[in-house]
């Protein structure tokens, strides 16, 4: 592969093809994703993700996060992010101490 193209693609002036990534994965010991360009990410989805895409990103040595719908909802109500309180509603119970007396 030309020293141009490599530099050119290191500049983020050229893509990458798959073919490509697998040569280079092959010359500089990287990872695809390193090259295709998805070494480091959050992918969101209110949805789910495929097996393929939890197969894609599950050897990559880099940092790449799925937040599926379920994870961004616990997410998004524990750090209080795009909701707010609608009704608050009080839980009560039995006070057993009340009736532990015996009744004459």
């Amino acid at each position: 592969m030309p020293v141009k193209r490599v530099a050119m693609i290191l500049n983020s002036q050229l893509g990458v093809s798959t073919d490509t990534a697998l040569r280079l994965v092959r010359y500089f010991g990287t990872t695809p994703h390193f090259w295709a360009g998805t070494a480091k990410g959050v992918l969101v989805t209110t949805a789910g993700f495929k097996r393929a895409a939890k197969d894609y990103v599950a050897p990559s040595r880099e940092r790449i996060v799925l937040i599926d719908g379920k994870k961004l909802s616990h997410l998004m109500v524990g750090d209080r992010v795009g909701v707010r309180t609608w009704v608050n509603h009080k839980v009560k119970r039995i006070d057993e101490d009340c009736f532990d007396q015996e009744v004459p």
